[in-house]
């Protein structure tokens, strides 16, 4: 059995909880999540998530910091950069169970209050 360290997995993950949820103004399919980050700075998040609803609280990650496991190719670390989006650049990424290393689900991202996490 191997033992593995997940701390740098969950280094530079981060909780918010969504605002409100504008429409991408140029795609159908993307969505902007207005989050509330416990600070003065608010942060927008462009996704395609199909689980998310105003009020959930949700993990991500931003600019800067390491993708998780699933993201991993031949051994070697990917880090997130900001990504113009049909117009919109965003900065940071929502986290799904599996990119956490909580379980293998990828249907959506994880949402803490209906997980139990």
């Amino acid at each position: 059995m191997d033992i593995e360290k997940i701390s740098k997995v969950l280094e530079g993950v981060l909780v918010g909880k969504i605002m409100d949820i504008p429409k991408h103004p140029n795609a159908d399919k993307l969505i902007l999540l207005n989050l509330d980050v416990g600070s003065e700075t608010k942060r927008q998040i462009v996704t395609g998530a199909p689980n998310v609803k105003t009020g959930n609280t949700v993990c991500f990650i931003t600019a800067g910091n390491f993708l998780p496991r699933p993201y991993l190719t031949e051994g070697k670390e990917i880090i997130l950069q900001p990504r113009d989006l049909r117009g919109i650049i965003s900065d940071a990424m929502l986290m799904a169970p599996d990119e956490l290393c909580l379980s293998d689900d990828h249907l959506g991202v994880l949402i803490l209050e209906e997980s139990g996490y």
